[in-house]
């Protein structure tokens, strides 16, 4: 009996270091990931904003970290929209895997990031880094957002350190034009109707409107009262006869639930005494206060045709027959 315990034990003592001669077994051979994340572009945002974030994955070893994969947990109303930039040192990927544009939790694969080495007693980590883009589209609030990665050796994913958004209330500005009648002659008279929306979540404050005309009308009058339900404060006026009609001092609120907030100007334009005939649209440019710009760029077209002469016209220019003799 004492014999058999003796053999047992030093069994034991020996199965202990060989087992550990294996180091995957015993936990020393994995690879340890780490991942971040940060906003490239410094908030507050706004809807419609498209800011760039980067995050950053890391092996910080023993071992190889194969098959790792990083997805982005973002807030609702927050899509992926591009990929800027994927780099890296010590990786290999192994099998593309992209976002999906619109995605709400975009996802990248498959990269294998090699084992840490050391030279002149320094250490080299295997990172990736991946840039991409997001439309917001969110109401004001705060929001928080995060990264995630994980390989073949977790059991789990790895989750970024949050990040703070805040999405500010903004306007957002919209422009449309149009022309009636779209054919006309020497002489006549064409309507332009530009209207300026607002479907953001605030007042947009100071709007300016520069219409350029084509080269063959000019600027006739203003049709008042002007549509909408936006406010006005120093108001500026085009003058009789200019090509360049500026509108400015409109105040424009925010969209509600009866619709966005919107002003339409209505002017008349004549045609010159003599145009040379062919289309000629418009160009159309509003500002805010914020510096936000919306254009439009060869719209509402109009049609010159060349006058038809009139019958007494025709025959006075028609030379008359000479009388036979």
């Amino acid at each position: 009996m004492r014999l058999k315990r003796y053999v047992t034990l030093s069994c034991a003592l020996l199965l202990v270091p060989l087992t550990c001669l294996a180091p995957a077994a015993c936990g020393g051979g994995g690879a340890q990931i780490t991942v971040a994340l940060t906003a490239k572009d410094n908030g507050p945002y706004r809807a419609g904003d498209t800011p760039t974030f980067e995050v950053v994955v890391r092996n910080m070893g023993p071992g190889d970290a194969p098959g790792v994969v990083i997805r982005a947990d973002m807030p609702a109303n927050f899509r992926y929209k591009s990929t800027e930039n994927i780099s890296g040192d010590g990786e290999a990927r192994t099998q593309p895997i992209d976002a999906h544009v619109g995605s709400q939790n975009p996802g990248w694969g498959l990269w294998d990031l090699a084992a840490p080495t050391l030279a002149n007693g320094e250490k080299t980590y295997a990172k990736l880094t991946i840039d991409f883009t997001v439309d917001i589209e969110a109401a004001p609030a705060k929001y928080t957002m995060n990264a995630r990665a994980s390989d073949d050796n977790t059991a789990s994913d790895l989750i970024s350190a949050p990040i703070s958004i805040e999405v500010l209330a903004a306007p957002r500005l919209g422009l449309t034009a149009r022309v009636s009648p779209s054919t006309v002659v020497a002489g006549d008279m064409a309507k332009y109707s530009i209207t300026v929306t607002n479907t953001g979540t605030a007042i947009a404050s100071n709007v300016d409107v520069l219409v350029t005309l084509p080269p063959v009308a000019v600027f006739l009058k203003s049709v008042t009262p002007f549509a909408g339900n936006a406010s006005r404060s120093n108001p500026s006026d085009p003058a009789r006869g200019s090509v360049e009609v500026f509108y400015g001092g409109f105040n424009v609120p925010p969209a509600s639930s009866v619709g966005p907030g919107f002003i339409t100007l209505t002017f008349i334009a004549q045609v010159v005494a003599k145009p040379t005939s062919g289309s000629y649209p418009l160009n159309v440019q509003v500002t805010d206060s914020l510096a936000d710009v919306v254009m439009l760029h060869n719209v509402a077209s109009i049609i010159v045709q060349a006058a038809t002469p009139s019958p007494s016209s025709a025959s006075a220019a028609s030379p008359s027959a000479s009388p036979a003799h």
